[in-house]
């Protein structure tokens, strides 16, 4: 889907239908013999222009003293030691091994367990309750299972942090509430920090986030409580913030409901 290379495409019964006639992919009007060309080119990447140093300075003079509402049931912050699995297209089998995946009666102890087993098999001896994965680029690629997110929340970790996100991964961690925040920087700064080290799949780092949530700030510190990085980062919308205090998106429909059944 949107390659060149694809070996099959999504497309509209009407597409569909034309590019049967054409004998090749088209648009309804061509059938009809009507020209379809792009209206525009397409964008490839956007640009953003730094703003001026005093500009910066006044605009984030302004959001700290602003806040995202926080609502009750909700953590104001979230923080922990960044455990550091260095590693690009970590997939969802890495994460939660398919053996398991269709066995219904797997308890949380045993997924908590196997968590992140087929990506290093010492994961769960370097790992504790309340530490924060920090990954590189396109976490969770790969299948749908969500119990990808949910051995992560098993193992009693609340937040992960990657340069990026597979598509899907990021939708099954809202619906099972499980945080993720993107900060390439983040990432890459630890590469480089242990780049003359000794390979380590999982590692301790010593560092510590803290997310401040009303304020949309994230601060890192290392082991001797430097700050070694400061950034905002997008709002945590209440709609949001909703879903994960009710433990994912099954059980926000199960209140919702709750709610209409005692207003009728």
């Amino acid at each position: 889907m949107g390659s060149k290379d694809a070996l099959a495409f999504l497309a509209s019964p009407e597409v569909v239908a034309a590019s049967a006639v054409l004998g090749k992919i088209g648009s309804p009007e061509e059938v009809l013999g009507k020209p379809c060309n792009p209206a525009t080119e397409v964008i490839k990447t956007v640009t953003v222009n730094p703003k001026p140093i005093e500009e910066n300075e006044k605009s984030e003079s302004e959001s700290s003293e602003s806040s995202s509402g926080v609502l009750p049931g909700f953590p104001e912050s979230i923080e922990g030691e960044l455990v550091l699995c260095d590693a690009d297209n970590i997939n969802t089998d890495g994460i939660y091994p398919g053996k398991y995946t269709y066995q219904d009666d797997v308890p949380r102890e045993k997924m908590a367990q196997v968590c992140m087993e087929n990506y290093d098999s010492e994961f769960g001896s370097k790992t504790k309750a309340g530490d924060i994965i920090i990954s590189g680029f396109n976490f969770g690629t790969g299948s749908s299972r969500e119990q990808a997110a949910t051995c992560i929340l098993a193992r009693d970790i609340k937040l992960v942090v990657s340069g990026s996100f597979g598509n899907i991964f990021s939708r099954n961690s809202i619906n099972n509430a499980l945080l993720t925040l993107e900060i390439p920087e983040l990432i890459n700064i630890l590469r480089n920090k242990y780049k003359d080290s000794e390979p380590e799949l999982t590692r301790r780092t010593g560092w510590f986030l803290k997310w401040d949530v009303p304020k949309s700030l994230v601060t890192v510190k290392d082991s001797q409580g430097e700050i070694v990085l400061e950034q905002k980062v997008g709002e945590l919308g209440t709609n949001l913030q909703e879903i994960i205090i009710q433990g994912g998106l099954e059980g926000w429909v199960r209140s919702e409901l709750k709610k209409e059944e005692s207003s009728a």
